[in-house]
């Protein structure tokens, strides 16, 4: 299959065609992508992409960054109870597994860093368990 690749930069309009040119009709379903089909041989013979340079790649990158985020928050292994997520924002404040992490603004490295705590933090959450523990034993 041939395959023409035509660009209209005035109008901003991609062509591709399949094969030779040919007699067709597009499909307008209110979308940038038509797709050019001759009825008389039931071949798609081409497609054409509307405003190509407006077409926003980086908002659709955002609401799937977001997306998983938000699935990432609601899944890491925390209690609801420590899940703080009033005014749109995506907070675990669970200070016995990790420091807290803010799943909307940290980085990727930072929220994973955050969820593997280092020393210094594992051994405060020792300690307090040790103390408790003494607490208890006092009491007895």
């Amino acid at each position: 299959m041939k395959v023409t690749c035509d660009y209209d930069e005035k109008a901003d309009v991609l062509y591709l065609t399949f094969d030779d040119a040919e007699p067709a009709i597009c499909y307008d379903k209110d979308i940038p992508v038509l797709v050019r089909y001759n009825p008389g041989t039931d071949r798609v013979s081409g497609i054409t992409i509307l405003n190509l340079k407006s077409i926003n790649h980086k908002e659709k990158m955002r609401e799937e960054m977001y997306q998983l985020r938000k699935m990432l928050w609601l899944n890491h292994g925390c209690p609801i109870s420590s899940l703080y997520g009033d005014d749109g924002e995506m907070q675990c404040n669970n200070f016995h597994s990790h420091k807290p992490i803010d799943f909307k603004r940290d980085t990727p490295i930072e929220i994973r860093n955050k969820l593997r705590p280092d020393e210094a933090h594992i051994l405060k959450i020792v300690n307090e368990h040790l103390l408790k523990k003494k607490e208890e034993l006092k009491n007895d």
